[in-house]
C-alpha cells in the first residue's frame, strides 16, 4: 500500500488517518459531498468506510479496474503487533452485549485487553495508540466484514443469524454470506464458536471447514456448551448459572459464547465463574431505567431488527402488560413474525414512529391487530405525550421502546435514540 484513497470520513476513517500518519503512508480523503471523485489510477488501494455500499460508482469503477478495496478492519490488522490475539464477534443480535462482556471477562482474568469495531471505537486508532495489549475484542457488523483479505481472528464468534440490512443486500443469503467472512483465514489452532440452535447457522456447509465449538441453551442440540436446570455446562463440567439467569435466555446464549472462547484460551470452570460475575447488560438493550408507580420503562433502542424486538417481547411477556413503541428507518425487513408475536403475546397497544410506521400500521391491520390499539404518531415525543394521558400508574405495565429497525431516519444512531427516549421519559414522568 503506497497511496490510499480513503472514501468516507466517519469514525473508521478518523482512526485510519491516525494509523497511516504514524506509519508514514500517503493517503487522500474523498467524501461524496466533495463532488467528482479523483482519478482512481493514482491509487493502489481504496479504504471504504463501512456505511458506504458497494453500489457506489467509485467502488464499482475500482472493482472494474482491479484496484484493491479494503476496510478499516483489514487495514488495522495489517499493522497489528504479532503478539496480540484477536477475538472477533458478529451476529444479527447480541454483538454489543457479548463484546463488552468478553472484554469484562478477559479484564477480570488479568489480561491487557481493549475493545473496538462496531462498538464505536476504531480498531485502527487502537493499533495506532495501544501496542502493549494481549487481546483485542472486536464487534464486527456485516458492513465491516465485506472487504477482508488477510484478517484472521484467533477466536471468532457467530451468535445468531436472522435477516437484516435488506436495504443494502440483495437477499438474506448474501447478508449471511458476508457474516461468514468472520471465519476467513482461520487456522487449525483457531476456534469458531457458533450457536447451533440457530437453524441458519446449523444448516450452513461452512461449518465443516472450521475448528468449531458449539453452544446452545437447549441441550437437545448436543452442543459443546449448554444450559439446563439452572446450570451452565462447559463440555463435561457444570457450574451455577444463578448470576447470568437474571439477564434472560438470550444473555445465557451470549455468555455461553464467551465461555467457549475462554475455554479455547485454556481457562477453567473457576475462571468462567469469575467471568460470570463480571457480566453486565449493555446500555440500550432491554435496559430498565425508570419506574413510576407500577409502570416500568425499558429502553431497547439497540433492537435494530425484527428478531431483536421479538426477543424483547418474549423476555418481558408475563411480567406486566406491554405498551410497545416501535418503528424507525426502512430496511425492507419482513415484519410478519413480529406482528404475530405482538398478537400472540397480547401487547396492549402499539405506538409507531419513523419511516416504517405506515407499513407497520397497514400490516398490523391486515393481520387482525385492533385498530383502536394502534397509534401512528411519527415521533417519540408525541408518543410519550399520548402515553402520559393513557397510562394507569396503579396497573402493572411496561413501556418498551424496541424499534425493530435502525435509527438513521430521525437520530444519529441507536445510542442517540435511546438517550433521547430516556431523557423524554424523565422529563414527562418525573416529579409528579
Amino acid at each position: 500500500m503506497n497511496n490510499i484513497l480513503i472514501y468516507g470520513a466517519g469514525v473508521s476513517a478518523q482512526g485510519a488517518f491516525k494509523l497511516l500518519d504514524k506509519k508514514g503512508v500517503s493517503y487522500t480523503l474523498f467524501c461524496d459531498d466533495m463532488g467528482e471523485y479523483p482519478a482512481l489510477e493514482s491509487f493502489d488501494t481504496i479504504l471504504k468506510s463501512p456505511g458506504i455500499p458497494n453500489s457506489k460508482p467509485l467502488i464499482l469503477e475500482a472493482m472494474q479496474k482491479g484496484i484493491e478495496i479494503i476496510d478499516e478492519i483489514e487495514l488495522a490488522y495489517r499493522y497489528m503487533p504479532e503478539q496480540i490475539k484477536v477475538v472477533a464477534i458478529t451476529g444479527t443480535n447480541g454483538k454489543t452485549t457479548t463484546t463488552m462482556n468478553m472484554y469484562n471477562a478477559f479484564k477480570a482474568l488479568g489480561y491487557k485487553v481493549a475493545y473496538a469495531g462496531n462498538i464505536g471505537f476504531s480498531y485502527a486508532e487502537l493499533i495506532a495508540t495501544e501496542e502493549e495489549l494481549d487481546v483485542i475484542v472486536l464487534e464486527l457488523s456485516s458492513f465491516q466484514l465485506e472487504h477482508l483479505d488477510t484478517f484472521r481472528a484467533n477466536a471468532a464468534v457467530l451468535i445468531n443469524l436472522t435477516p437484516d440490512h435488506l436495504d443494502r443486500y440483495t437477499s438474506k443469503e448474501e447478508y449471511y454470506g458476508v457474516k461468514w467472512n468472520i471465519f476467513k483465514n482461520q487456522q487449525a489452532t483457531d476456534v469458531a464458536v457458533v450457536n447451533i440452535a440457530d437453524q441458519n447457522i446449523l444448516s450452513s456447509s461452512e461449518l465443516k471447514a472450521l475448528n468449531v465449538v458449539t453452544f446452545a441453551v437447549s441441550d437437545e442440540y448436543k452442543a459443546d456448551l449448554g444450559y439446563e436446570n439452572h446450570q451452565l455446562r462447559i463440555f463435561d463440567q457444570k457450574c451455577s448459572a444463578n448470576i447470568i439467569e437474571q439477564f434472560g435466555r438470550h444473555n445465557i446464549e451470549n455468555f455461553l459464547a464467551i465461555a467457549g472462547v475462554l475455554n479455547h484460551f485454556g481457562h477453567t470452570i473457576k475462571d468462567i465463574l469469575l467471568a460470570q460475575e463480571a457480566f453486565k447488560c449493555a446500555e440500550h438493550r432491554l435496559e430498565k431505567f425508570f419506574s413510576r408507580g407500577d409502570v416500568d420503562f425499558y429502553n431497547d433502542s439497540k433492537a435494530t431488527n425484527v428478531d431483536s424486538t421479538i426477543q424483547a417481547i418474549n423476555s418481558l411477556n408475563g411480567l406486566k402488560d406491554i405498551y410497545l413503541v416501535c418503528g424507525g428507518k426502512e430496511k425492507n425487513l419482513d415484519c410478519t413474525d413480529l406482528i404475530a408475536t405482538i398478537i400472540e403475546k397480547n401487547v396492549v397497544s402499539v405506538y409507531l414512529i419513523g419511516e416504517t410506521a405506515n407499513r407497520l400500521e397497514k400490516q398490523l391491520m391486515e393481520m387482525g391487530y385492533p385498530q383502536e390499539k394502534t397509534f401512528n404518531l411519527g415521533r417519540l415525543e408525541v408518543v410519550l405525550d399520548v402515553l402520559k394521558e393513557r397510562l394507569d400508574f396503579g396497573k402493572k405495565s411496561i413501556v418498551l421502546l424496541s424499534p425493530a429497525s435502525s435509527s438513521y431516519d430521525q437520530f444519529k444512531n441507536f445510542e442517540d435514540r435511546g438517550r433521547v427516549f430516556k431523557q423524554l421519559v424523565q422529563e414527562r414522568f418525573s416529579g409528579e
